[in-house]
């Protein structure tokens, strides 16, 4: 069967050399060639460590022949996927070697396979890489190193070279941070509309950006950046699902596949975000093992929550007035917020439930559970509220002004998706007067070998943009739109595509 090859994410490599596993040095940045035009060696080129990537920086993507194969179900074609080999792309050439045994990396022209495959071993500090080429011509632990008085890279030590490590920074983390403030720059124009009347840019499965099996990249993995990076970039509707490990710790989880993101380094992201931008609202929804409603706020699950409220209950706005009433949305505007001192609201999936506990009003920290009337409350202590607000559940009716978080949402109704689709979609919605989502997220699965999400987000992200720059998706039909690999603005030959810019902008219209 002929390969379907998959292009992932682009990044770019910092590079580092170390001397017999000793402090790793930074180098430079991994080059798209020399820098005199005249070769195309894989060397490192200039630029400081902090700053910016240097116009020659190599765009480079990890590629990987994603073809069904002899696989018969999802589990075998996991397990195939993670025996393949993978390669090294950037800017349509492979990395591959030139001079004696191919000695030296080198950036060719080619079909995938021309490269050579490639692997990575993490390095004591996790987000560095030992690269090695699977090449019988190399020696047993050969890896990539410096040559010939730094001028090359080379693939394998000839003496006593220093060993190069790799880290790899996606490309949207540079185009991040660009709004950090939009909701406070527009305050005179939105001020005073509720949440329901504001375009609002989500991020769909907030916290899968760093997927715990390989194979998961390709159909889990939803976010480049972390979600302070995220909410820098502009996305004010984070999508956080939690489970607790065997360990007792909390990690973010997408479908079947968790992560390595911990859920209290979320919430710790989110709370700076909240501590740093008061006139900054951010709605966030929470799901804890898969387990919607008042079930799944109870023990052991309500453990989850009450991590979440102990960093955040200052900043939170509850859906329960001191009467026990609920709040309506519409009632809720940036102005009525910054007025109480609030900029979150946090939803649960479908009903929920309130709960009183008690802080050291010193620490912070948490005391005990408690009721409202309970007679315990100590002299450096405070009794807390909080009040999640309720959604309808997904697959269920929408009703009244209950935030509908599943909105418009293309589950596979066609075997490839396009931005065609999704507008489709999202004529047809008919709002309720509350919260609702237009998702542009594409769930993969096992029926389509050839579509993952980034390859999805490749693929509608444009579209979608024409579609608001036309005026057929505009402000009075829109609300919260969900969106996959937040920041990561898409070039092609057509042109640029931001869809959180265009999301935000279309407030100003």
């Amino acid at each position: 069967m002929a390969a379907d090859w998959h292009y992932g994410e682009a990044s770019y490599v910092k590079l580092y050399s170390t001397y017999d596993e000793g402090p790793a040095q930074w180098l430079g940045w991994l080059g798209v060639q020399a820098g005199n035009g005249a070769d195309d060696y894989a060397r490192h080129v200039g630029g400081a460590e902090d700053g910016a990537p240097p116009a020659n920086a190599a765009q480079v993507r990890w590629v990987l022949d994603i073809s069904k194969g002899d696989a018969t179900d999802e589990k075998t074609y996991q397990e195939e996927l993670a025996k393949r080999p993978r390669y090294l792309s950037s800017d349509g050439r492979m990395l591959n070697g030139d001079g004696q045994k191919g000695f030296y990396l080198y950036w060719t022209a080619g079909s995938p396979d021309t490269g050579y495959p490639i692997t990575q071993t993490l390095w004591d500090d996790p987000s560095l890489f030992s690269i090695s080429r699977i090449s019988s011509i190399d020696p047993a632990g050969a890896a990539v190193s410096s040559y010939d008085n730094w001028y090359y890279l080379a693939y394998y030590k000839d003496g006593s070279e220093a060993r190069i490590l790799f880290k790899f920074e996606s490309v949207a983390s540079f185009a991040v941070g660009k709004h950090p403030s939009w909701i406070k720059d527009r305050n005179a124009t939105i001020g005073d509309r509720n949440l329901t009347q504001i375009a609002i840019p989500g991020s769909h499965d907030s916290g899968s950006y760093e997927i715990s099996r390989a194979a998961g990249d390709l159909t889990s993995r939803t976010q480049r950046v972390d979600v302070l990076a995220q909410l820098l970039a502009g996305a004010r509707v984070l999508d956080l699902r939690t489970a607790q490990a065997k360990d007792g710790t909390w990690y973010m989880y997408h479908g079947s596949d968790w992560t390595d993101v911990r859920f209290d380094h979320v919430v710790e992201q989110l709370g700076t975000f909240l501590d740093e931008h008061p006139e900054e609202f951010v709605l966030v929804t929470l799901l804890v093992d898969n387990t919607p409603g008042v079930a799944g706020m109870a023990d052991p699950y309500k453990a989850a929550w009450q991590l979440l409220f102990n960093r955040v209950h200052a900043h939170h706005k509850n859906y329960l007035d001191a009467g026990g009433q609920k709040i309506d949305i519409v009632n809720v505007t940036p102005n009525s917020l910054k007025k109480e001192g609030a900029n979150l609201l946090v939803y649960g999936w479908g009903a929920t439930t309130s709960w009183y506990f008690d802080i050291n009003k010193l620490s912070g920290e948490f005391v005990r559970y408690s009721e409202k009337d309970s007679p315990e409350l100590g002299p450096d202590e405070a009794r807390i509220f909080v009040a999640p607000w309720e959604s309808i559940p997904e697959g269920t009716n929408h009703y009244g002004r209950v935030a509908d978080f599943q909105g418009v949402y293309l589950d596979w109704d066609v075997i490839i998706p396009s931005a065609d689709d999704i507008y489709e979609k999202y004529g047809e919605y008919h709002r309720t007067g509350g919260l609702w989502n237009l998702q542009t997220n594409l769930p993969w699965k096992f029926m389509s070998w050839a579509v993952s999400p980034y390859v999805k987000h490749l693929a509608v992200t444009p579209g979608l943009v024409e579609y608001i720059r036309k005026g057929d998706i505009a402000r009075p039909q829109v609300n919260i739109v969900n969106i996959d690999f937040v920041g990561d603005v898409l070039v092609n030959d057509a042109g640029t595509f931001d869809l959180v810019s265009e999301v935000i902008g279309l407030n100003d219209k």
